[in-house]
């Protein structure tokens, strides 16, 4: 019998305040650089206190004393060794610091306005009063636990905020400790109020002051919700719920259920609890006191979430992916940069570095072209599979999890070269993500322009460039992006203009000899790698980033050669005639729409009706001038050319067409057969012959 393999993790639920003090107290959360700032709407807290106070309330009508929970999911955390000043236990949270910094916001909430409120106990019996008052006195201090923790240290404890950012710096003394975050500065500045020895240091202003004001908004919504519903004052319609939130009803307190929320209590003999409690169901004066007592008890006891806990941040982030069903996964970029963030601090600091402009940039140009999250999420994968083949040459699924080892992996290795690599590698990561907004994007095409470049040279560019990103050839993207960046740095289009015209014919030529894509993107990743033919130097950047560009005509040279060899055997133009014109570019299961008509505006360039050979093409003539230049940008995007036909039709008619066009299946679907039409006029001819084709419909 085999040992079973330890698991990757460690799960436990428990409560609230279990979670925030787990680790015998020390756990200390950390917010990495790559999760978002905290942005709850209220709507999202809307929904976590009413989850709160609807099982509060179910717990407190509950007949046979069986607790009610109030279940938040899960919180996915792993070991963090970026805080060794911090004698505690820290914890990146990979997956719910929304939830735990609402929950710590209305932990406070609930905290202050015990303090509050606290002076109602005074009109009521005194032994009865004296209860209620240690009822607050414990549960504040319970609060206060989940809010700031406490090292025992050898000259008395130390408080620490639970939840920090990484602009954050817990240590083992007030000296050496710095809080800027918002989160950590309201922590710090309620931890001052409520304790004057020892003091949290502060630093103003924080680091965010958007953020400061949606905690400061959230903070009071809170408040607000929790004065309407607990403490029953006069209704804020702002702070409203559902209809199925109901304040639990004074005369409940007397239930065991309810009861048994009263931390204390159990610890009296049965008479003087029937009396607490019978003063708390009857005495109006303490009415919301001992609800804001009995949920502040639900709070911390019975509201549960998961923690789950790795040691690696790659099995947090996997258990991310398999247990998040309503959001985004974080993609590669998203955990490459802590270690980018973390690399820069420890050189010259984050903030105004080249790393920092850099990657902002390219962060505010993906959110800009890519609104949709889903959206965003499917082309950074297909960035980065681009970026494997720009660095390193190298083949990498869109799978997240490969994704992210290879970018953390290439960035430490680029940390070791030196630290000129590692920031050519953040250069490199900008470079593509640039082109692939402002040069491989449909939208950025029309404006695409390069000042050394004449008007029939950009025209045929974009033209090229639409046909590559029509045909999904992503992977030419990194290709085209090294003599991009090259032209930029020397200031002439040349180069690039030239590639990409190649790339748009290696690509036209091979996909109409074949029936397929297969092996194609083989052919991209060669030419990166250096092992397209033989003797090609690799086109990528290369592990330190320097490697010299593939000069134009290695790379034609290359393209040539891939195309010569089996099973393709193209060695010259008639032999790519021959294999092209027996091709079914009709079949649309075989071929794609933008290949045929990127043949068939080629093949119309600089020609008209043979005279002699109805339905042929001649370009004979010579003097034939720039109307029948076809081969043009406008063309490309214009709907007048938008879809392909079968000028005989795919399936037999009874009579019009010649019976010898459907002897051969693949005839009617071979490229002399097929013509460009606009759209709607496609849809009127039908399967007429052409005589009987009325011309009003045309």
């Amino acid at each position: 019998m085999t040992t079973p393999q330890e698991l990757p993790y460690q799960s436990h639920t428990q409560s609230f305040w279990e979670t925030m003090n787990a680790h015998g107290g020390a756990a200390g959360f950390r917010v990495p650089d790559y999760q978002r700032q905290y942005d709850w709407s209220t709507l999202h807290l809307s929904r976590l206190l009413h989850d709160c106070l609807d099982g509060f309330h179910q717990h407190c009508e509950g007949n046979s004393g069986d607790p009610c929970f109030a279940y938040l999911g899960s919180i996915i955390l792993n070991e963090s060794t970026a805080e060794s000043t911090f004698p505690g236990v820290a914890l990146d949270i990979v997956d719910g610091q929304q939830r735990l910094t609402s929950l710590m916001l209305l932990a406070l909430s609930v905290h202050d306005l015990l303090s509050v409120h606290s002076s109602s106990s005074q009109s009521i019996p005194n032994d009865v009063g004296e209860w209620l008052r240690t009822e607050v006195s414990m549960l504040k201090a319970a609060l206060m636990q989940c809010i700031v923790g406490q090292l025992p240290l050898p000259l008395g404890e130390f408080p620490f905020p639970r939840i920090i950012r990484t602009v954050d710096h817990r240590a083992r003394s007030f000296r050496d400790a710095e809080y800027r975050s918002p989160v950590a500065l309201l922590i710090a500045e309620s931890w001052n109020k409520e304790m004057s020895d020892p003091v949290l240091p502060v630093q103003s202003p924080p680091s965010d002051e958007a953020t400061a004001l949606r905690l400061e908004q959230n903070h009071r919504h809170i408040t607000r919700i929790l004065e309407r519903y607990v403490l029953g004052q006069e209704p804020d319609r702002s702070a409203d719920l559902d209809d199925e939130v109901t304040i639990v009803p004074q005369g409940l307190f007397r239930r065991r259920s309810c009861r048994s929320l009263f931390t204390t209590l159990r610890n009296h003999p049965d008479g003087t609890q029937n009396r607490f409690a019978e003063t708390a169901a009857t005495h109006e004066t303490v009415a919301g006191l001992s609800r804001l007592v009995l949920f502040a008890s639900y709070l911390t006891h019975n509201v549960i979430l998961t923690r789950v806990e790795t040691a690696k941040e790659e099995d947090a982030l996997a258990i991310f992916d398999a247990l998040n069903t309503t959001g985004e996964p974080l993609t590669a970029l998203e955990t490459c940069k802590p270690l980018v963030v973390s690399f820069e601090e420890r050189e010259r600091g984050y903030v105004g570095s080249e790393s920092e402009i850099r990657w902002t940039s390219m962060e505010i140009g993906l959110i800009d072209a890519f609104s949709e999250p889903a959206q965003r999420q499917k082309e950074i994968k297909e960035l980065v599979t681009a970026f494997a083949l720009y660095l390193s040459g190298e083949r990498r699924s869109q799978d997240l999890v490969s994704q992210r080892r290879y970018m953390r992996q290439q960035f430490e290795s680029s940390m070791r070269h030196s630290p000129d690599v590692a920031r050519k590698f953040v250069r490199a990561l900008e470079d593509l993500t640039s082109f692939r907004l402002q040069v491989w994007a449909r939208t950025a095409l029309p404006s695409l322009v390069f000042g050394d470049a004449s008007p029939v040279e950009i025209d045929l560019l974009r033209l090229c460039l639409h046909f590559l990103v029509d045909m999904r050839t992503t992977l030419a993207m990194p290709i085209l992006a090294r003599y991009w960046v090259a032209g930029l740095e020397a200031g002439s289009s040349r180069d690039f203009v030239l590639a990409t015209k190649a790339i748009a014919a290696f690509l036209a030529m091979r996909r109409s000899v074949t029936r397929g894509t297969a092996g194609i993107d083989d052919c991209f990743r060669g030419v990166m790698a250096g092992t397209a033919s033989e003797g090609q130097a690799p086109l990528c950047l290369g592990d330190s980033a320097d490697n010299p560009l593939l000069p134009l005509d290695a790379l034609k040279a290359s393209l040539l050669e891939m195309l010569s060899k089996e099973p393709i055997g193209v060695d010259d133009r008639d032999s790519w005639v021959s294999s092209a014109v027996t091709m079914p570019h009709g079949d649309t299961s075989t071929a794609p729409r933008p290949l045929c008509r990127f043949l068939l505006l080629a093949a119309a360039g600089g020609a008209r009706p043979e005279d002699r050979k109805p339905g042929l093409l001649s370009r004979a003539d010579p003097t034939l001038g720039s109307e029948t230049r076809f081969m043009l940008y406008e063309n490309w995007v214009n709907q007048k050319y938008r879809s392909v036909e079968h000028i005989a039709p795919v399936s037999a008619p009874k009579d019009g067409w010649s019976r010898k066009i459907y002897e051969n299946p693949t005839t009617k679907h071979l490229l002399g057969n097929l013509v460009l039409l606009p759209e709607r006029e496609n849809q009127s001819i039908g399967n007429a012959s052409w005589s009987n084709v009325n011309r009003q419909d045309l």
